[in-house]
Order: C-alpha cells, then sequence, then structure tokens
C-alpha cells in the first residue's frame, strides 16, 4: 500500500504473489513524480527503492521513526521484565534463607546463592536504567526539534545515537540497533531542514546573516512575529540582520506582511508596517506587499478588509489544498473587489465608527485607572461616576439604533417618524385604527413623492399618468 501523507490520498494497494523487491520496484516506476519515500524497515520495500534509486537518482528513502520507538519501548519493556524476574528470584532465594535463620537451622552455602542473586539482579537494574536514559537521549535525537527547542541538525542525532548505542545489551535490542544503525533513519531530518530552509527559516542558507540576541542590526520579521489582531510582535522578533548580510528584504513604512506558513482552516495573519517599527526586515517566512502609491487611503483598507476576511480564505484554501504554505502567485490569482462610491462610503463609515469606539473605550480605561492614582480621591471618584454615566448612555443609545422603532422615530423624515410616534402611543380601539391608518397613507404618499423626483431626475424614465394625476389635484 503506498499513500500520499500530506493529503492522504491511496495511491495503490493491490494484493500481490510476492513482496520482493521487483515488485516494489515495479509499482514504485508508475510514480513519475516521486521524490521521497518514507517506509518501515521491510526488506522488500528498501530493495525495491534501491533499485529505483539506480535508475532514478533523485529519489530518497527514510525510515519512519514510529517503528523504531516501538521496537525500542518494547525492548525497554523486555529488559525491566529480566530485571523484575532477577529480582523475583532473589526475594525466593532470601526467603529460604530467612526461613532457615528463623528456624535455627544451618544456612551453609544458601547465603552465597542469594548474594549472587541479588547481584546479578541489581546489575540487570543498572544495565536497564542506563539503557532507559540511553533511549530517552535517542527518541529526543530523532525528534525534528532538540529540548531547548533548536531544529534538530542529521550530524549531531548521528552522534547521540552512536554514543547510545553501547547501553543497548542483550538480545532485545539487536533489531533497534540495526534500525538505528541505518543511514535512512535521519533521512527526515535532513529532509526537514531543506524544506525550512526553502522557506526562508535560518536553517543553512541565510543563518550566516543573522545574529541571534543581539541589540544591534534591523530586525528581522518572521511569520511567528505576525499576530492574527494585524500586529507585528516587537517581543517575538528572534534574529537581527548583519550589516553584510544580502537576499533579505528591507520593508517600508505601509507594507503588507503575511503570514506564509498557516493552516487551510485559519485567516491570513497580515500586518501593516509603520513608521516607528522601521527599520526592519523580511524573512522569506513573511511574504510581503508592497501597494502602489496611487491607492487611495479607502482603496487601502478595503485591500486589507478583504485579505482578512473569510471569502478570501476559501478562495485560497481552493488555490494551496492541504498545504500549509501560501506561495505569492496564489495571492496574484484572487479576485479582488474594486471599491466604488457606494463601498468607499460604507468603509468610511465604518472607520469612522471603530475610531470613535477606540476613543470611548480609551476614556473609560483612563478614568479607571485615574481611581487608584489617590492625588485628589473624591475629584476622582466623581469623574469615574460621570464617565461611568457618559458610558452606560452610550450603550444604550447604541442598543438602541438597533431597534427599528426607535430608528423610525429619530433618523426617519418627519411626516413619517411623527405619524408613526402618534400611532405607537394610541390605544387599540378605533382612534388607534385611523392613526395606523393614516401613517400607512402618509408613509406610502411620501415614498410616491420621492419615486416621481427620482423619475425626474432620469430623463430616460417618465411616469406617462402623472400628468393626469397633476390635473386632478391642480386648482
Amino acid at each position: 500500500m503506498v499513500v500520499e501523507p500530506e493529503s492522504l490520498c491511496w495511491v495503490t494497494g493491490r494484493e500481490v504473489q510476492s513482496r520482493d523487491g521487483e515488485t516494489w520496484a515495479e509499482e514504485f516506476r508508475n510514480l513519475s513524480a516521486l521524490e521521497y519515500v518514507v517506509t518501515d524497515a521491510g526488506s522488500g520495500l528498501s530493495k525495491g527503492l534501491r533499485l529505483l534509486a539506480n535508475e532514478r537518482p533523485g529519489v530518497r528513502h527514510g525510515l519512519d521513526v514510529f517503528h523504531t520507538f516501538r521496537e525500542g519501548n518494547t525492548a525497554l519493556r523486555k529488559a525491566y521484565g529480566r530485571v523484575s524476574r532477577a529480582i523475583e528470584q532473589a526475594e525466593r532465594k532470601q526467603k529460604e534463607l530467612d526461613w532457615l535463620w528463623r528456624h535455627g537451622r544451618s544456612r551453609e552455602g544458601k547465603g552465597c546463592h542469594a548474594k549472587r542473586s541479588w547481584r546479578t539482579a541489581e546489575g540487570l537494574l543498572d544495565q536497564a536504567a542506563a539503557a532507559e536514559a540511553a533511549w530517552k537521549r535517542v527518541r529526543e535525537a530523532l525528534d525534528l526539534f532538540t529540548p531547548e527547542g533548536k531544529l534538530q541538525g542529521r550530524e549531531q542525532a548521528e552522534a547521540v545515537v552512536a554514543e547510545a548505542l553501547p547501553k543497548f545489551v542483550g538480545a532485545e535490542w539487536g533489531k533497534t540497533i540495526r534500525m538505528l544503525k541505518r543511514p535512512e533513519t535521519f533521512a527526515f531530518l535532513e529532509r526537514a531542514r531543506e524544506q525550512l530552509s526553502a522557506l526562508g527559516f535560518p536553517t543553512t542558507r541565510n543563518a550566516r546573516y543573522l545574529v541571534q540576541n543581539e541589540s544591534e542590526g534591523i530586525a528581522v520579521v518572521e511569520g511567528r512575529s505576525i499576530r492574527p489582531d494585524g500586529v507585528i510582535d516587537g517581543e517575538a522578533i528572534r534574529y537581527r540582520l548583519k550589516s553584510d548580510a544580502t537576499g533579505l528584504l528591507l520593508l517600508q513604512e505601509g507594507d503588507l506582511c503575511l503570514r506564509r506558513l498557516g493552516g487551510p482552516a485559519q485567516r491570513l495573519c497580515i500586518a501593516e508596517v509603520n513608521r516607528r517599527l522601521l527599520p526592519l526586515a523580511a524573512s522569506d517566512s513573511v511574504i510581503v506587499l508592497r501597494l502602489k502609491q496611487s491607492l487611495s487611503l479607502e482603496e487601502r483598507e478595503l485591500l486589507v478588509a478583504y485579505l482578512h476576511s473569510t471569502h478570501c480564505s476559501e478562495q485560497l484554501n481552493v488555490c494551496r489544498g492541504t498545504s500549509v504554505s501560501l506561495a505569492p502567485s496564489q495571492l496574484a490569482d484572487l479576485t479582488v473587489p474594486i471599491l466604488d462610491k457606494t463601498l468607499s462610503v460604507a468603509i468610511s463609515d465604518i472607520n469612522e465608527s471603530v475610531s470613535h469606539f477606540h476613543k470611548w473605550i480609551a476614556e473609560a480605561e483612563r478614568a479607571k485607572d485615574a481611581l487608584f492614582e489617590f492625588s485628589k480621591p473624591g475629584e476622582d471618584v466623581a469623574a469615574l461616576f460621570t464617565v461611568g454615566r457618559l458610558s452606560r448612555q452610550r450603550r444604550e443609545g447604541g442598543s438602541s439604533v438597533s431597534d427599528l422603532r426607535h430608528r423610525i422615530r429619530t433618523q426617519f423624515p418627519h411626516p413619517i417618524a411623527f405619524r408613526w410616534r402618534t400611532t405607537e402611543a394610541s390605544c387599540p380601539d378605533l382612534e388607534g385604527i385611523q392613526n395606523a391608518l393614516e401613517c400607512a397613507e402618509v408613509a406610502a404618499s411620501y415614498v410616491a413623492c420621492v419615486s416621481i423626483l427620482m423619475a425626474k431626475s432620469t430623463a430616460t424614465i417618465s411616469i406617462r399618468y402623472l400628468s393626469e394625476i397633476a390635473k386632478r389635484v391642480t386648482f
């Protein structure tokens, strides 16, 4: 069975007479774009890949660490099982010796057997403990990242495994040792380093240009530095650019930085570079959009809002499938809405509302913080009450706007608003019904007047019966 790991697509799976190397090689030949294969330690698979590598030198083979870990854990359990059996045997010898002592019998020759059993058990326990510590180091070496959070290197992992192998004593460790000695066990570390380097992570290709934990140099923005709320986190910056560095992009004010890596279900993480953050450089884990100078402020805001939208994420997910990496070519294929007058007015209104909301929030926060300064407690408490009352009134006013009845009373034209309020205050009797009919008549008449004015302002629309109506209502 062959499965493509990124999409979990079942490529092939069929019953054959023999699973030898020739059969697997023939199966792999059908995959013309094959670059890297992850398998278990089966001999037929390994031989088939060796035959394929002779024909296609670019095909690489790696062993999955799952089976290596499983064999190692099994061997460790067997080692401790031997320890348990040795301890049980030593305890039986000790009990026999203690029984003879309690009953006054001769213990000649028995003490040596008990001591020998305890020495054997202690030796096996020390051996198993040493194997457990070595196995823990091996598991850490076969992880993508070290316990310190650094990317694991193949040479470093091979050195750790070579140092730990002498600690694995016993027949139960034989298969694990053979798997750890195979170079394919460490192939995934080399491939991961190459893939991360292609995405711009400071692994091998551009690490010589970067310094870590230094105050001098130009800060380098990575994808991890871009927060989902659209802010570049200065505390998340780990690297700075050396003076002789080349190949990394220097940012300008107004540039849009997008995080290149992200799950298919996630929205884009995008942040705008402002003047106070400069100078900045962008690594290859960040996609930089430099907008044209001719774009207006509303057009820039529309573009940023669209990139943050769910619709944009859905379009990008169609392009990249299950991949976690975003390519600039996929952004170029996006269909971006064009700003017209309606969208411009809507964006301006939303931005103005957001600005007012932030201003009101900041005002309330300042008043709350000022309460604990204790410079003038009486005045501070009074000011806090005033701001609290004003904040409550703003909240109630904002909630009232969501009510249609309130909007009709306060924002509709006076003829309609007056009749609506009259109807709203009426009792459910004959007078109330007449007020409701008058309100509906006024609303219909107002809409008719607006329709006539709109028709007159447009030369292509004419109301044929309008002149006849004018004659009937003219005195």
